[in-house]
């Protein structure tokens, strides 16, 4: 998965239509600490276990707190669901990850929220899941060494996520970035098979 601002795009375009892209907006509510690697290796984790690559009971790297109440079985069925909610190919094309900071942190506590939507052209955004990862700890100049997981929220009802589209526009806007630039999703070429572009400019 590439992660990249979203003032830079990272594919040929033929064109600009209103085709849907996916996309992940990652909300962040650490008081702005931009040392977050050791959080996002974590979320990256995460979403691998969602997708089905990994078992959360097999991750090394999801680390739980003491008073830890995520439940692993819960969570691998809701896994199941997450799959069967996004699109097919909703994996099929590289992708960005913007991340926006809450402006200022809204409750004291450390917290990660993964949104995975569409977003066309027009920056239409479709949300099918959203996913919070709340850490042990109130400060994450400390916590970031070792993070160290309490909850894990899960949401795939269509109606608890309608909030999402508009929390992203207002974050969008208060960390002045940029929306990506679409482009319509296909079928991923065969391993030997040469992208239609590639084969135009080779002809």
């Amino acid at each position: 998965m590439k992660i990249a601002s979203f003032t830079a795009a990272f594919f040929i375009l033929l064109g600009i239509k209103a085709y849907p892209q996916a996309a992940i907006y990652e909300i962040t509510n650490c008081n702005g600490e931009r040392r977050i690697v050791t959080y996002t290796q974590q979320l990256s984790n995460l979403t691998n276990c969602l997708k089905g690559d990994i078992k959360f009971k097999e991750s090394i790297k999801l680390k739980y707190s003491s008073n830890s109440t995520v439940n692993i079985d819960s969570l691998e069925a809701k896994a199941i669901l997450f799959r069967k909610t996004l699109p097919k190919d909703y994996w099929s094309e590289g992708m960005e990850i913007a991340r926006l900071d809450t402006k200022p942190n809204e409750d004291g506590h450390i917290w990660f929220e993964t949104v995975y939507v569409d977003e066309d052209s027009k920056h239409n955004i479709k949300v099918y899941a959203a996913c919070k990862v709340i850490y042990e700890g109130v400060d994450p100049t400390v916590e970031r060494f070792d993070p160290r997981i309490r909850t894990i929220v899960l949401t795939l009802d269509p109606k608890e996520l309608k909030k999402y589209t508009a929390i992203i526009k207002k974050l969008i806007a208060a960390n002045n970035v940029t929306p990506p630039v679409t482009q319509k999703r296909g079928k991923r070429p065969a391993k030997d098979e040469r992208p239609p572009e590639v084969e135009k400019l080779e002809n």
